[in-house]
């Protein structure tokens, strides 16, 4: 089976309710509205750790690459080695690093991830956020440009444009 045929359903239908919060009195009309499905997609770092983390499961790679740099794992894709989708369970992300030394400094943290900023169980939240690199002060938009800017990433941004409840 290939890959492409693989790809999580992550938009699901369901019968609901609408309600008007207007003053007037109107019943509660019934609807189909789609919504997002999340799963477990499980990082597994060779010689360091396993991470479930559920997520909508769009763009793994991307998605297990910009957790393990969050939580100070790796500090670029060159300590990366191998990062690939487990070939019988797309939700299995495999990770082996460059190097044998892992990268982690709270080791008094307790992992469960659910959807949130994923810094959540965090010993020394400050500290973590304090080590991030700066972003500085380079980036100049100008003014109409931010007028334009929410359509076009309401472009790029089909889940949320599905069921007005996602950005990605």
């Amino acid at each position: 089976m290939d890959k492409s045929d693989q790809q999580p359903d992550v938009l699901k239908h369901v019968r609901a309710e609408r309600i008007s919060t207007g003053g007037t009195n109107h019943p509660p009309q019934q609807e189909s509205v789609c919504v997002i499905k999340e799963a477990p997609v499980t990082i597994d770092v060779e010689g360091v750790e396993t991470y479930t983390i559920l997520c909508t499961p769009i763009d793994r790679l991307a998605m297990a690459v910009g957790f393990l740099y969050t939580e100070g794992v790796v500090k670029s894709m060159d300590d990366i080695k191998v990062l690939k989708e487990c070939d019988d369970d797309l939700n299995t992300i495999r990770v082996r690093l460059t190097s044998d030394r892992p990268r982690i400094d709270d080791a008094d943290r307790n992992l469960l991830i659910v959807s949130s900023c994923g810094l959540c169980g965090s010993e020394n939240l400050k500290q973590r956020i304090e080590a991030l690199p700066k972003v500085g002060e380079t980036l100049s938009i100008e003014a109409s440009r931010l007028r334009t800017v929410y359509d076009d990433l309401r472009d790029h941004q089909p889940l949320f444009k599905a069921s007005g409840g996602i950005v990605r």
